[in-house]
């Protein structure tokens, strides 16, 4: 089965596949059996080669527009999607035009979670970037900052931790700078400010 294209360009070789068609008919009611077949036959060929040159040509239409996306060449984007629109049956079709629509919001959600990142405010810069990859997540910007926000969200918090545990040790707080120490070790187990930090600990503690 072929679908008319949207703006009519396979109109002629559906009338073409119809006179074939007509034409096996006449030969399978007049019992020339093996004429009609080969009538059929020859539509089938036809039929197969036009779908497999369209899903090439889909697959093509929705690889440029993706990567025009990538690049921030929303307009380029644009009118490939317009060439895809008129091919039937495209199961890709929304998705594509979600990509499109959401790219200026995803760019303001993306400056706004680069903001809160500068000034620390580390759940907020995981919200924002959160709902950009929620509108689109092909957008590969999008992913590496939150990829960004998790690495310095957690080399701040490490050193907050240590930071406070050294504080709190000074002040005789062990109990508290244990909890401290708990909770940098949830985050980088291996570091080697951690390690010392434990044998400060485990000192204090033996001597106490």
């Amino acid at each position: 089965k072929i679908n008319p294209s949207k703006d009519n360009s396979n109109t002629e070789l559906i009338e073409k596949l119809k006179l074939i068609r007509q034409e096996g008919d006449k030969f399978y009611t007049d019992e020339f059996y093996f004429k009609a077949r080969d009538s059929y036959q020859s539509a089938i060929i036809i039929i197969e080669e036009f779908n497999k040159k369209e899903a090439i040509l889909i697959e093509d239409l929705i690889l440029k527009i993706n990567s025009n996306l990538n690049l921030g060449r929303v307009e380029e984007a644009k009118l490939l999607l317009n060439k895809l629109e008129s091919i039937s049956n495209v199961s890709d079709l929304e998705s594509l035009k979600s990509r499109i629509n959401n790219y200026y919001e995803i760019n303001d959600l993306i400056e706004e979670s680069r903001y809160y990142l500068a000034n620390n405010n580390f759940e907020q810069a995981i919200e924002s970037i959160n709902l950009a990859i929620y509108l689109d997540n092909q957008r590969l910007d999008s992913i590496q900052l939150k990829d960004e926000i998790k690495i310095r969200s957690d080399q701040y918090y490490f050193d907050l931790y240590i930071q406070l545990s050294y504080e709190e040790l000074n002040n005789s707080n062990i109990n508290t700078a244990f909890d401290y120490f708990n909770k940098a070790e949830k985050i980088f187990d291996s570091s080697e400010e951690l390690i010392i930090l434990g044998n400060s600990l485990q000192k204090y503690k033996k001597e106490y």
